[in-house]
């Protein structure tokens, strides 16, 4: 059994004040006092069998020989595990003493499985080797208790201190070198730098990365979506034309112009109709930004840039600080009616608290949810929130939230916090039914539409409707299975759906785990995917990326080698481009996906598609670059970037042919014209 603290305050999200924690053993003074110490605490429990992920050492544990290791106990569901990975990355590339690994313990079941794993690590950029915890063997025991939580182990693998909840890397970065010191002088520490992190094995990055939050302008039909890992804000029609990019795509929290200024995981977002401007919730750098579009310029307009601390009620403007805001609200726009002066709603994942934001005076203050991370209801400033999540007011002014740790959705109501549906702390699930029976499991997103709730249910990969008169629920789309699949509702899959916003009848969801945006037709019943295209134009990029998205029919797969032949036929008026350039590159998002040949002048390709016995069959995704000439007029040469979904299921005796056929009608492309090879659009 897992060891959790059922009868009191669980800091899921950490929301106290690890941050300027004093680690104990870093204040010792001299060897013997330090060894003395060192003697008296418990042995690290060894590792057991289990998958490594994400590591270039053959043996991972073997880094921590002769190393001050560094351990989080985490889940990529948590916003403080996240915070972490960058401190634990930044700390062992400070200092060659350290070695720092990160055990993905998935509180919600998910992920678990090394596709999924491998997935959220390649989306998030995860510098650090992965062991997969599924059965919390190694939580149990070395005492874990909480997410996240940081060990701290000796090079003689004793366990010298452990932090609950978010690392501040400066203050360990002022405590180690007179630590390290004393420990050279008590213990063998290598100074040499650990290389431990396999390099990403997705060459190309696909054009929307990690689409986190979604938002709408109502009379222009636009949406705006924000990519967490691209650190970019997109702004796109309903059918998927890009309208602009705004940011450069650095880390950074640069103010300046579209094209200059720089986020550092952009989440939620609230369009500003009357002021003609998007805010956005700088997730990393602790901010609100704001984007202006008369002036095509962003800046800071709440926030200094810190994560806070325990204690924090106000902030105005860049004084006082606002850590790790999630989702935004606006009040007085799009699906909510005014209700007197305007009002910002800042949901924070980290502190588990709301504000509110007087946009008149740029003053916000907590408005609900305790200094604490738990799940209580009651008198706003003392409920417990657990990472509040998506945001949506009704027409009478309640603010509905998705409290996503908590698996729950709940209210914001004339002072008081009430649960309106979902299970609480230690329970998650997938039922439908009456209020309660109702089980969710990492709600994210909330949007209102004809007087229902469409929530974005993440970790089971699925849209629930919650009807708050009825008092009952639904699912709309989705399986409960994580995968990529369009067509019926009934059919279509997801992977952890953030957000959801509806515009003219259609729900647009953000599907990070497919690194895509989803539309649900509402009349028609299905779901299919939105490709951008007219990037290149916008961006005005030397090499702009076109990308097109195309599922290909279902194929059946057996437990170990999958070899598949895949041709790609151009149509009578083209051909491959042999003479300037490579004709065909082709790269694969699939971690045991490989290509095994390329035959360049035929445009063939063999795939070997490698299934683990224990592991669940993920979409092949393939991404090409086709380099093409019209064959009456070989000057024209021309570039296309396409990618490819390709189902599969398991099958002990699969049938059908091993060859794939791919039929690319180069002027048929949906996504506009092709690109020429120069970069330039081609016209006549």
């Amino acid at each position: 059994m897992i060891k959790l603290l059922h009868g009191f305050i669980l800091l899921l999200t950490a929301a106290t004040a690890s941050y300027g924690q004093i680690i104990s053993s870093f204040y010792l003074k001299t060897p013997k006092q330090l060894k003395e110490y060192i003697d008296r605490r418990d042995e690290f429990c060894a590792f057991p069998e289990g998958q490594w992920l994400n590591s270039g050492l053959t043996d991972p544990e073997a880094s921590m020989r002769g190393k001050l290791t560094v351990i989080q106990y985490g889940s990529f569901d948590n916003t403080y595990s996240n915070h972490n990975m960058g401190v634990l990355a930044q700390l062992q590339k400070s200092f060659p003493e350290i070695t720092a690994l990160h055990v993905n313990n998935p509180k919600f079941g998910f992920p678990k499985d090394s596709a999924a794993v491998s997935k959220f690590k390649e989306l998030w950029d995860v510098p650090l080797p992965i062991f997969l915890d599924v059965d919390f063997e190694s939580w149990e025991c070395n005492s874990i208790e909480t997410w996240p939580t940081t060990l701290f182990i000796s090079p003689s693998g004793k366990i010298l201190d452990r932090i609950e909840g978010a690392l501040d890397y400066r203050s360990l970065e002022l405590a180690l070198p007179e630590f390290l010191r004393v420990l050279k002088m008590t213990e063998k520490v290598s100074s040499t730098p650990t290389v431990s992190v396999k390099p990403s094995s997705m060459s190309k990055r696909p054009l929307l990365e990690f689409p986190h939050s979604i938002e709408k302008n109502d009379d222009l039909e636009m949406l705006f979506i924000s990519d967490f890992s691209a650190n970019r804000i997109w702004v796109i029609s309903p059918t998927g034309d890009v309208m602009y990019v705004i940011g450069s795509g650095d880390k950074g929290d640069m103010d300046g112009t579209w094209a200059t200024a720089s986020f550092n995981g952009p989440a939620g977002l609230a369009w500003d109709e009357e002021a003609n401007a998007l805010y956005v919730a700088d997730h990393r750098n602790h901010r609100i930004r704001k984007v202006h579009f008369a002036e095509k310029k962003v800046t800071t307009f709440l926030g200094n840039g810190l994560p806070g601390k325990k204690g924090d009620e106000k902030v105005t403007a860049n004084s006082g600080s606002l850590g790790f805001p999630t989702h935004l609200a606006l009040n007085g726009h799009n699906l909510y009616i005014a209700r007197g002066g305007a009002a910002l709603y800042i949901a924070r994942g980290g502190a588990a608290q709301i504000w509110k934001c007087d946009l008149r005076t740029t003053v916000a203050e907590r408005i609900a949810g305790d200094h604490l991370a738990g799940f209580a209801d009651g008198k706003a400033k003392e409920a417990l929130l657990s990472q509040p999540a998506g945001m949506a007011m009704d027409k009478t002014g309640v603010l509905f939230f998705a409290d996503a740790q908590s698996s729950a959705v709940r209210s914001l109501e004339n002072g008081a916090v009430k649960t309106i549906a979902g299970t609480g702390l230690f329970e998650s699930g997938f039922s439908d039914g009456r209020q309660e029976d109702v089980a969710f499991r990492w709600p994210a997103g909330v949007t209102i539409y004809d007087e229902e709730l469409y929530i974005a249910d993440a970790f089971n990969h699925s849209i629930r409707v919650f009807d708050p008169f009825k008092v009952r629920s639904s699912t709309l789309s989705g399986t409960g299975e994580y995968g990529y699949q369009n067509g019926p509702l009934s059919q279509a899959r997801f992977f952890g759906p953030i957000d959801v916003v509806e515009l003219n009848g259609v729900l647009y969801v953000t599907d990070p785990g497919n690194s895509a945006i989803r539309a649900i037709d509402l009349n028609k019943k299905t779901v299919k995917s939105i490709a951008l295209y007219n990037y290149g134009e916008i961006a005005q990029t030397s090499s702009p990326v076109i990308t097109d998205v195309k599922d290909l029919e279902t194929i059946e797969v057996q437990d170990g080698n999958n070899i598949f032949d895949l041709s790609i036929d151009l149509g009578d008026a083209y051909e491959f481009d042999l003479a300037g350039y490579s004709n065909m590159g082709v790269s694969s998002r699939n971690d045991t996906l490989y290509v095994r040949s390329n035959n360049m002048e035929e445009g063939k390709v063999t795939l070997d598609y490698q299934l683990e016995s224990d592991a669940m069959p993920t979409n092949l995704v393939l991404d090409f670059h086709l380099y093409f000439r019209e064959k009456e007029r070989p000057e024209k040469q021309y570039y296309r970037g396409i990618t490819y979904i390709i189902p599969v299921v398991r099958s002990e005796n699969p049938s059908g042919s091993s060859s794939i056929e791919i039929n690319f009608a180069p002027d048929a492309v949906s996504g506009g014209p092709v690109m020429p090879a120069d970069g330039q659009r081609f016209m006549e």
